[in-house]
């Protein structure tokens, strides 16, 4: 009978130590990142990167201030990208800054030694950023897809046609409900990719009216949406699971 006390006061005591340690990390509010990226002659390349889930993502974007030594800051406001989840969205704000080096000696560049990683959910090209974008409008849906360059390649990726952003929406069982490019015909153009230069973004968007393949009204609920590039010689593509109302 002893042991079963003991027992009891040892679960109730662990209990309370998970819900204390889930409760200061709900609480915690995410803080800035800053990444270095490169240096040339010319500038600093430094990427800001915050990822955060939030109840409405219609407030305005606050301007964000990077510091610098000497007493010298950067006042400057970030892009973003939003995915709707259920009861909540998934935000996240991102600029990359361009510094005059003669702003401070390399050396005192706290950063300097930092290189961005990213979890392959976010990032899966070594060249550049993926990152999807779902907001509502009038009768459906806009997505997009911002495309940030990192690095320059050999690789000379290019549009064989006048298609530019394809999405292709499946139900949670991997069942294709739409797709952008169904029953249309597009140009046989060369189109060239952008951005072109290094560190800078370009947005990619298509209109949807909430119609399947099928000519029906499709139902609120959680979907796998797939962004793809459709490029050669190889697309660039990026998968998420969202919830359309």
């Amino acid at each position: 009978m002893r042991l079963f006390k003991i027992n009891i006061v040892l679960f109730a005591s662990f209990g309370l130590l998970l819900q204390a340690c889930f409760s200061v990390q709900n609480s915690k509010m995410p803080d800035d990142a800053y990444y270095f990226l490169d240096s040339t002659n010319d500038y600093f390349a430094i990427l800001f990167w915050n990822s955060y889930f939030a109840d409405n993502y219609n407030t305005p974007i606050s301007q964000k201030t990077f510091n610098l030594p000497d007493n010298q800051f950067l006042v400057f406001s970030p892009y973003r990208s939003v995915l709707p989840h259920r009861n909540t969205f998934e935000i996240t704000e991102f600029s990359i800054l361009k510094i005059n080096p003669s702003l401070f000696e390399k050396n005192s560049f706290i950063m300097k030694n930092n290189r961005i990683i990213f979890d392959n959910n976010n990032f899966l090209n070594k060249n550049f950023i993926l990152l999807p974008n779902v907001r509502k409008i009038d009768g459906g849906y806009e997505f997009g897809l911002f495309l940030i360059k990192l690095k320059d390649s050999d690789e000379m990726a290019y549009f064989p046609s006048s298609e530019r952003l394809r999405v292709e929406i499946s139900d949670k069982k991997g069942k294709l409900v739409w797709n952008s490019n169904a029953n249309k015909s597009f140009l046989t153009v060369v189109g060239e990719l952008s951005p072109k230069e290094k560190y800078d973004f370009q947005y990619y968007s298509i209109e949807w009216n909430k119609i399947d393949n099928i000519g029906n009204k499709l139902s609120g609920g959680e979907y796998i949406v797939n962004f793809v590039l459709p490029l050669q010689p190889n697309n660039l593509s990026i998968a998420k699971t969202i919830f359309l109302e």
